[in-house]
């Protein structure tokens, strides 16, 4: 499959710790800073389609903000519950761009 890396942010938009949301085409992209290393995830929480940039990062997880569900920015598992997942996209860096591939 051919890599589509499409740049949704700089790094100094996101301290670590932060996290927002990007359109990537039809797919809203959480993007998170966790000391240093940038991850990307489906925005939707997968049990009931909460906005997970409304939720708060807490260590490596955001916290779902409708039912308090946790979900892992590094590989999108629920916490607790492995079949539970939202889809995780991969980034890289190049200068001061953070890209996504969402393909």
């Amino acid at each position: 499959m051919a890599e589509n890396y499409v740049k949704v942010a700089q790094t100094s938009d996101l301290k670590p710790g932060d996290m927002t949301m990007t359109k990537v085409g039809d797919v809203e992209v959480l993007i998170a800073n966790l000391d240093g290393e940038f991850y990307a995830v489906n925005n939707f929480c997968p049990h009931e389609g909460w906005a997970l940039h409304e939720g708060i990062l807490e260590d490596d997880c955001v916290e779902c903000p409708g039912h308090s569900h946790f979900y892992s920015i590094r590989n999108g598992q629920r916490t607790g519950v492995p079949s539970e997942t939202t889809p995780t996209f991969s980034v890289k860096v190049e200068g001061d761009d953070i890209l996504v591939d969402v393909g």
